[in-house]
């Protein structure tokens, strides 16, 4: 009975992509709430390896744009800048307030992930 766990993906819950109203300036069809966010924080917490975490991450951002303080605080859930910074990577392009991207430079602290996070964020200008 039950064990219908192990074929769920990326599912957030609370995504019905039927109540896509169009895009907005920030080019997202749908924004993430903070609800979302939370159901993010949950499916990564309880993957076990860091391509795991990453992959959950890049479904959540495929369905809807997170927030720059919302992405902050899911980097949190990373322990390595080359974790963060692939995180961050995944995040790209699914952010709902783009021109604050930049600020989320300074949750790296190893000089190359912060150069090759600030070579992703001119690339999106």
């Amino acid at each position: 009975p039950g064990g219908d766990s192990a074929g769920k993906k990326t599912q957030i819950p609370g995504t019905d992509t039927a109540s896509v109203a169009g895009r907005g300036k920030s080019g997202c069809l749908l924004e993430a709430t903070d609800t979302d966010a939370e159901a993010l924080r949950s499916a990564i917490l309880v993957r076990n390896t860091e391509d795991e975490k990453i992959s959950v991450a890049a479904g959540a951002f495929a369905m809807k744009c997170f927030s720059v303080a919302q992405v902050r605080q899911l980097t949190g859930l990373f322990v390595s800048d080359k974790a963060k910074y692939r995180f961050l990577h995944a995040a790209h392009g699914h952010i709902s307030d783009a021109d604050h991207f930049q600020e989320l430079a300074g949750l790296l602290l190893n000089k190359a992930y912060v150069k090759r996070f600030m070579a992703l964020v001119h690339q999106r200008q």
